[in-house]
Parts: C-alpha cells; sequence; structure tokens
C-alpha cells in the first residue's frame, strides 16, 4: 500500500486533502480562496455555489462534491471499525471541530449518512477528547480495583483524582484549537460518567 506522502508525490492531481475545511464552504469562501494556490488538486464551484473537487477515476474527468469525497473516506473509517469489533457499526457519536458553522455541521452530518452511519449525537471534538481522557486514566483503575473485591464505591474513592480542568489543544491541517473544559458535577445515579462544560474556545 502506497503512503499518503507517496501518494502525493506520485499522483498530486489526485490526492486530495483539506476535506473537512470544504465542507458546508462557497467557493468564494474567502478563506477556501486563500488556500486554493496552495492545493495541487483542482476545485471548481458546483451549480449551487458549493466546493467540488476535480479528480480522475479511470481516466475519465469528474467534478465531486467534497461532502461526497468525504463519505467514502467515512464509509472507509467505518469499515476499519466493523471488522474490529467483529460487528457492524450501525450508529455513532460524530465528533465536530468547535469552530464549524451550521452549515458545515449539516455537511459533515450528510457525509457521515452518505458513508453508511447512522450519526445518534454529535459533540465538539474537544469534548470528545476530554471524554476520552477521562475514561482512559480514571474508569480503568476503578475496574481494576472493583476486580480486586473492592466494592463499586469503594473503588470509586479509592480512583485517583480526576482534573477539574481540561485544556485541550487541537493542531490540524489548516487551523489549531484551544479549549478549556470543567468537569461538572458528577451524575446524580452515581455512576462514573463524566459531565463537562465548555469555559471557553478559540480556533486560529
Amino acid at each position: 500500500m502506497i503512503s499518503p506522502q507517496g501518494q502525493m508525490a506520485r499522483n498530486p492531481r489526485n490526492t486530495v486533502t483539506d476535506l473537512l475545511f470544504m465542507l458546508g464552504r462557497s467557493f468564494d469562501d474567502a478563506k477556501l480562496q486563500e488556500k486554493l494556490a496552495g492545493w495541487r488538486f483542482g476545485v471548481s464551484a458546483s451549480a449551487e455555489g458549493g466546493v467540488q473537487v476535480e479528480v480522475t477515476v479511470k481516466g475519465e474527468a469528474k467534478q465531486v462534491p467534497a461532502a461526497r469525497l468525504l463519505s467514502l473516506v467515512v464509509a472507509d473509517v467505518r469499515g476499519a471499525a466493523d471488522a474490529f469489533i467483529g460487528s457492524p457499526v450501525k450508529e455513532v457519536v460524530l465528533a465536530v471541530p468547535p469552530a464549524f458553522s451550521e452549515a458545515q455541521r449539516e455537511a459533515l452530518l450528510e457525509a457521515a449518512r452518505m458513508g453508511g452511519m447512522r450519526v445518534k449525537h454529535m459533540i465538539s471534538s474537544p469534548l470528545a477528547a476530554a471524554l476520552l481522557y477521562s475514561h482512559t486514566t480514571c474508569l480503568p483503575s476503578v475496574t481494576a480495583m472493583a476486580s480486586e473485591g473492592l466494592t463499586a464505591d469503594s473503588a470509586k474513592s479509592c480512583a485517583p483524582a480526576a482534573p477539574a480542568y481540561l485544556l485541550v489543544v487541537d493542531v490540524g491541517g489548516s487551523s489549531t484549537s484551544v479549549t478549556l473544559l470543567q468537569r461538572g458535577a458528577p451524575p446524580s445515579d452515581g455512576s462514573v460518567a463524566d459531565n463537562f462544560c465548555t469555559l471557553a474556545s478559540e480556533t486560529a
């Protein structure tokens, strides 16, 4: 299998990047126009004024909407998840960049649907990162202690204290975002689920 870097060197006109950046934007978008010079693949305006990418498939030139191309990536990721879990992934929670506009969120949702995913919820990507961090640093210790004979309540009380604040830094291909989250009060049912709220978020 050829690496993305190798594919870009061998076939630059057919190697597409920044699909998330294109989603939900008009072709006349000022930020998109700034990036055009750096792209080695072709981009043009669709009949609706959106963004479509010029690719060659089996020797035939095609103009494909960015959301459609992203749906192929989604389908590939879903296939990998199916193989890893051993059963079909039917429903997902979708993590969305915090700076996404409503139009970009809708375009990403459509791409996920076209890729065969049923989206149950959409949450911000910093929140998704905070939940993953919390569950991989705190919950395993609770599970391990419970397996040693401690009750669930005792295991929770012995687990390392989770931080009250989390700073999530997302360095992407086209932007960098910094988000400060605060852990809220634990759920009233006594579970170990997390409750975060966003205090501030900036994207550059």
